[in-house]
């Protein structure tokens, strides 16, 4: 299955998208890197889509709270 993906506003972010199933946020960086954050509830998501900066948001709420790989 393929994550639906959906573009930011953002100097640092090019996509995120939200996998329901296993509560995973894949952030696609805007030097391309790719990254999956795990166990992060739908809700964090869902304010992260709809931040006036992206960005503040992510660095302030995900980047250093929830574990990830990259995945690209």
């Amino acid at each position: 299955m393929t994550t639906p993906m959906f573009p930011v506003s953002s100097s640092q972010i090019s996509y995120i998208g939200y996998e329901d199933d296993d509560m995973s946020l894949i952030v696609v960086f805007t030097n391309g890197s790719t990254y999956r954050y795990d166990n992060v509830p739908r809700e964090v998501f869902d304010d992260l889509k709809s931040a006036s900066s992206v960005g503040k948001y992510f660095n302030a709420n995900i980047k250093n709270s929830y574990s990830n790989s990259k995945i690209k």
